[in-house]
């Protein structure tokens, strides 16, 4: 008995049609709009992977010299080196005090602060934070995708071009603020036994189920359509892939709203269309006012007020990094040439040409002068110092000049002049440090915090190590509402705080120790935790007690006859 099967109904059909039209337009939006910039990524990837994007001189020399790997490398060091400090904080006092008395005790900051760093470790973001800022550098643009792993948040740092995003946002935080009114996705690749696996919990009825739909439909891009045009899109969508033949992969594009997320294979065929997750579970847990995520973080440097995308440290100086690698094999082949010139020889001896080698002490039998090198004018001094001028004039342009690189300089720089090129790539410095700190930092702990909200949903015992051995918090997450803020404060800003610091209260230090009617115990209690890095324990130790007399130093005895 032959068993028939059923036929998907028109309205379902219609919803498929609409939802794979919403995602096409959406993404063609948002590719179109970053084709202007594809160009410049890839002149600035190849500059990075020393590459010659354009060659004015072609010689025999071919080399590179790796100024822009150097500067990226040294800037990316400098600004991701040491984990960020990022601390959450209330900002409704009423609020606040209502949680306060509604559990009879003040919500546990630590514990919260404690929760981010153990998943900042889960998921090693010290590696994803450092792809990111080279990424940032390359390209002017970084971007993370951000989602739930079954009990902690996880990133994927995305490439320039896997990043969709609306093209009417000239702000990322537009993504957060007014997630509604705006989209943003990703593009990635993947098997088709990848997306069969992937499952998710149903909120009707708790169960795992298969988050994707029509996969049954989807061939691999490697599959000979038949159509030229067609395979012509099909390797088109393989950018990224490590083999373009005989792939298994599939195109995926993945867009969210507020309330909507959507994905399609292939771009032609939809294989989810949902409500926003983080909707779901926010209405799940009973929210007065559920939103839904855009699990999406971009970040930028040297941003434009009315561009989403960033300029690149590659940028202002790609044309000085080719006439550089000019001046450099030109300045190679002439001195190859002076050391091997080239020879002529009397005609009467062109059957000896063959002969004729660079070895040492060969003997010729030829009529003196018959032999001789072709005279050339003498290279410009000037051509060789030019290279150095243009080597200063990329430092001086990125801010990674030869004092921070830890190049030593000649000596006929001043201590003045030293110190006002590290005053300008420091002042440089301080505002590469806070686009981080203020972007893509920041949108990364408001979006993992708001993951935590929806899916930390009872006490959870937070791990951290002390000197005293391991140290558990517990986080419940009845104690904290959706006003809190992160406050991220990056390495560099850290120990250049510090740094002043220590250096006012040095000074405070040694004019109050001067005076010998000052409280000398008092000083050190008040001034010393400022000045060095020890524990409160360990300098009560070092200090002593107050009254009690500094070793080496006798008491003062007392007159005699003194009541």
């Amino acid at each position: 008995m032959a068993i028939s099967k059923s036929r998907p109904s028109k309205k379902k059909t219609d919803q498929e049609s609409d939802a794979l039209k919403w995602c096409q337009e959406r993404f063609d939006a948002s590719w179109n709009y970053s084709k202007t910039q594809h160009q410049r990524w890839e002149r600035n990837w190849k500059l990075y992977n020393n590459q010659r994007t354009h060659e004015s001189y072609v010689g025999i020399t071919d080399t590179f010299v790796p100024m822009v790997y150097s500067t990226v490398e040294t800037l990316t060091a400098a600004l991701a080196a040491g984990r960020p400090s990022t601390d959450f904080a209330p900002q409704d006092i009423w609020q606040y005090a209502a949680v306060y008395a509604m559990t009879d005790q003040k919500p546990d900051l630590k514990a919260l602060n404690a929760l981010y760093d153990y998943y900042w470790d889960c998921d090693n973001w010290d590696i994803k934070t450092i792809k990111s800022v080279r990424a940032g550098f390359n390209t002017g643009l970084m971007a993370e995708y951000y989602y739930w792993d079954i009990d902690k948040p996880r990133i994927i740092n995305l490439p320039v071009r896997d990043l969709i995003v609306d093209p009417n946002i000239t702000d990322p935080m537009q993504l957060i603020t007014n997630p509604n009114e705006h989209f943003g996705g990703r593009r990635f690749l993947a098997t088709k036994e990848q997306l069969e696996a992937v499952t998710i919990v149903d909120p009707e009825t708790g169960e795992l189920v298969k988050r994707y739909k029509n996969l049954d439909k989807v061939k691999p891009l490697g599959d000979s359509s038949g159509d030229t045009e067609t395979d012509k899109k099909n390797k088109e969508m393989l950018i990224g892939a490590v083999s373009e033949e005989n792939s298994k992969l599939l195109e995926c594009v993945e867009i969210f709203t507020g309330e909507r997320q959507v994905t399609m294979v292939n771009r032609t065929i939809e294989i989810e269309d949902r409500e926003n997750i983080f909707l779901t579970q926010a209405k799940f847990l009973g929210e007065a006012n559920p939103k839904g995520l855009i699990p999406i973080g971009i970040g930028r440097f040297i941003p434009d007020e009315s561009l989403l995308y960033g300029k690149s440290i590659i940028d202002p100086i790609a044309k000085p990094q080719e006439l550089l690698n000019d001046m450099t094999n030109q300045s190679v082949d002439a001195v190859t040439d002076a050391l091997n010139p080239q020879k002529e020889l009397d005609p009467k001896y062109a059957s000896w040409l063959p002969k004729i080698t660079n070895a040492f002490g060969a003997v010729y039998p030829f009529v003196p002068g018959s032999l001789a090198p072709i005279r050339k004018d003498t290279i410009p001094t000037n051509a060789f110092s030019e290279r150095l001028n243009i080597k200063n004039e990329i430092r001086e342009t990125t801010g990674a000049d030869q004092i921070t690189k830890g190049v030593t300089n000649d000596q006929q720089n001043t201590a003045t002049e030293i110190k006002a090129q590290l005053n300008q790539s420091g002042q440089r410095f301080e505002i590469y440090v806070r686009m981080l700190e203020k972007e893509l930092l920041y949108q990364r702990a408001k979006i993992v915090y708001g993951m935590i909200r929806r899916f930390v949903t009872s006490p959870k015992s937070v791990p951290t190590l002390t000197q005293d051995g391991p140290k558990f918090y517990t986080f419940d997450p009845a104690q904290f509402s959706d006003d809190y803020e992160p406050q991220v404060r990056l390495e560099a800003s850290i120990q250049d705080a510090r740094q002043r610091e220590q250096s006012q209260a040095t000074r405070a230090y040694e004019l109050l120790i001067a005076d010998p009617t000052n409280d000398l115990y008092q000083v050190k209690k008040i001034l010393l935790p400022k000045i060095v890095d020890l524990d409160e324990t360990e300098l009560d130790r070092i200090i002593g007690q107050e009254g009690q007399q500094p070793m080496g130093v006798p008491a003062i005895a007392a007159p005699q006859g003194a009541m």
